[in-house]
Protein backbone atom coordinates (compact mmCIF):
# COMPACT_ATOMS: atom_id res chain seq x y z
CA UNK A 1 0.00 0.00 0.00
CA UNK A 2 1.20 3.46 -1.07
CA UNK A 3 1.35 5.84 1.88
CA UNK A 4 0.28 9.61 0.32
CA UNK A 5 1.30 11.34 3.45
CA UNK A 6 4.65 12.68 2.44
CA UNK A 7 3.09 14.39 -1.39
CA UNK A 8 3.08 18.01 -1.52
CA UNK A 9 2.66 20.81 -4.13
CA UNK A 10 5.10 22.66 -5.37
CA UNK A 11 4.78 25.90 -7.51
CA UNK A 12 7.60 27.70 -9.31
CA UNK A 13 7.54 29.62 -12.85
CA UNK A 14 6.74 26.48 -15.14
CA UNK A 15 3.73 25.89 -13.15
CA UNK A 16 2.72 23.41 -10.01
CA UNK A 17 4.44 20.17 -9.54
CA UNK A 18 3.36 17.38 -7.67
CA UNK A 19 6.16 15.65 -4.95
CA UNK A 20 6.61 12.65 -3.15
CA UNK A 21 8.75 13.57 -0.50
CA UNK A 22 9.99 10.04 -0.46
CA UNK A 23 13.39 8.34 1.73
CA UNK A 24 15.88 8.43 -1.37
CA UNK A 25 14.47 11.78 -2.40
CA UNK A 26 11.81 14.25 -3.28
CA UNK A 27 10.42 13.19 -6.53
CA UNK A 28 8.45 14.96 -9.37
CA UNK A 29 5.08 12.65 -9.58
CA UNK A 30 3.37 15.18 -12.15
CA UNK A 31 2.83 18.62 -13.41
CA UNK A 32 0.22 20.78 -14.66
CA UNK A 33 1.89 24.08 -16.49
CA UNK A 34 0.36 27.89 -16.01
CA UNK A 35 -0.62 27.92 -19.10
CA UNK A 36 -3.05 24.60 -18.87
CA UNK A 37 -4.30 26.53 -15.57
CA UNK A 38 -4.89 29.48 -17.60
CA UNK A 39 -6.92 26.99 -19.81
CA UNK A 40 -8.87 25.15 -17.69
CA UNK A 41 -9.75 28.74 -15.58
CA UNK A 42 -11.23 30.20 -18.84
CA UNK A 43 -12.85 27.24 -19.86
CA UNK A 44 -14.69 27.18 -16.39
CA UNK A 45 -14.82 30.90 -16.35
CA UNK A 46 -16.83 30.20 -20.10
CA UNK A 47 -19.10 27.31 -18.56
CA UNK A 48 -20.40 29.35 -15.40
CA UNK A 49 -21.68 32.35 -17.93
CA UNK A 50 -23.21 29.79 -20.64
CA UNK A 51 -24.76 28.38 -17.03
CA UNK A 52 -26.22 31.37 -15.41
CA UNK A 53 -26.06 34.68 -17.35
CA UNK A 54 -27.52 36.01 -13.82
CA UNK A 55 -24.70 34.58 -12.01
CA UNK A 56 -22.88 36.84 -9.50
CA UNK A 57 -19.17 37.82 -11.08
CA UNK A 58 -16.23 36.20 -8.73
CA UNK A 59 -13.43 38.43 -7.82
CA UNK A 60 -11.18 35.43 -6.97
CA UNK A 61 -11.59 34.11 -10.40
CA UNK A 62 -11.13 36.62 -11.99
CA UNK A 63 -7.85 37.69 -10.26
CA UNK A 64 -6.54 34.18 -10.65
CA UNK A 65 -7.15 34.67 -14.24
CA UNK A 66 -5.34 37.63 -14.26
CA UNK A 67 -2.94 36.85 -12.49
CA UNK A 68 -2.53 33.73 -14.72
CA UNK A 69 -2.61 35.93 -18.25
CA UNK A 70 0.13 38.04 -16.75
CA UNK A 71 2.25 35.06 -15.84
CA UNK A 72 1.44 33.87 -19.44
CA UNK A 73 2.69 36.78 -21.29
CA UNK A 74 5.57 36.90 -19.17
CA UNK A 75 6.90 33.35 -20.23
CA UNK A 76 6.20 34.22 -23.59
CA UNK A 77 8.29 37.22 -22.95
CA UNK A 78 10.93 35.11 -21.43
CA UNK A 79 11.06 32.37 -24.15
CA UNK A 80 11.46 35.41 -26.95
CA UNK A 81 14.70 36.40 -24.89
CA UNK A 82 15.65 33.16 -24.74
CA UNK A 83 15.89 32.88 -28.58
CA UNK A 84 17.29 36.10 -28.97
CA UNK A 85 19.89 35.21 -26.67
CA UNK A 86 20.59 31.93 -28.32
CA UNK A 87 20.46 34.12 -31.91
CA UNK A 88 23.00 36.40 -29.96
CA UNK A 89 25.53 33.35 -28.78
CA UNK A 90 25.31 32.16 -31.92
CA UNK A 91 26.26 35.08 -34.10
CA UNK A 92 28.87 35.60 -31.75
CA UNK A 93 30.48 32.26 -32.82
CA UNK A 94 29.70 32.52 -36.31
CA UNK A 95 32.21 36.41 -35.56
CA UNK A 96 34.75 35.09 -33.80
CA UNK A 97 35.12 32.07 -36.68
CA UNK A 98 35.27 35.11 -39.02
CA UNK A 99 38.03 36.48 -36.97
CA UNK A 100 40.17 33.42 -36.81
CA UNK A 101 40.37 33.43 -40.42
CA UNK A 102 41.64 36.86 -40.59
CA UNK A 103 43.86 36.28 -38.03
CA UNK A 104 45.30 33.82 -39.73
CA UNK A 105 45.52 35.29 -43.16
CA UNK A 106 46.92 38.38 -41.35
CA UNK A 107 49.82 36.48 -39.63
CA UNK A 108 51.21 36.45 -42.71
CA UNK A 109 55.06 35.02 -43.37
CA UNK A 110 58.06 37.05 -43.20
CA UNK A 111 58.70 36.96 -46.94
CA UNK A 112 55.58 38.71 -47.51
CA UNK A 113 55.82 41.28 -44.69
CA UNK A 114 59.55 42.34 -46.06
CA UNK A 115 58.33 42.90 -49.47
CA UNK A 116 55.86 45.36 -47.96
CA UNK A 117 56.60 48.97 -47.84
CA UNK A 118 56.53 50.70 -43.62
CA UNK A 119 53.20 52.30 -44.26
CA UNK A 120 51.57 49.31 -45.69
CA UNK A 121 53.47 47.03 -43.54
CA UNK A 122 52.40 49.52 -40.68
CA UNK A 123 48.69 49.40 -41.44
CA UNK A 124 48.62 45.53 -41.79
CA UNK A 125 50.30 45.43 -38.24
CA UNK A 126 47.51 47.34 -37.03
CA UNK A 127 44.89 45.47 -38.52
CA UNK A 128 46.52 42.59 -37.08
CA UNK A 129 46.50 43.77 -33.24
CA UNK A 130 43.07 44.80 -33.66
CA UNK A 131 42.09 41.22 -34.19
CA UNK A 132 44.06 39.41 -31.92
CA UNK A 133 42.39 42.60 -29.58
CA UNK A 134 38.87 41.86 -30.85
CA UNK A 135 39.84 37.79 -29.82
CA UNK A 136 40.65 39.11 -26.51
CA UNK A 137 44.08 39.17 -27.19
CA UNK A 138 47.10 37.07 -28.22
CA UNK A 139 50.77 37.00 -29.53
CA UNK A 140 52.21 40.58 -29.97
CA UNK A 141 55.05 40.70 -32.84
Amino acid sequence: MTDYNDITLDIDDDGIWLIDNTDQGDMQMGHVSWRQVAIHVQKELAELKEDDTDAQFIPALKEAQERTKGMLIEADASREMSKHFVEMADRIEELEATLRKLEYWFDTDQEILDVMGNNEKADHMRKLKMIRDALGGGKDE
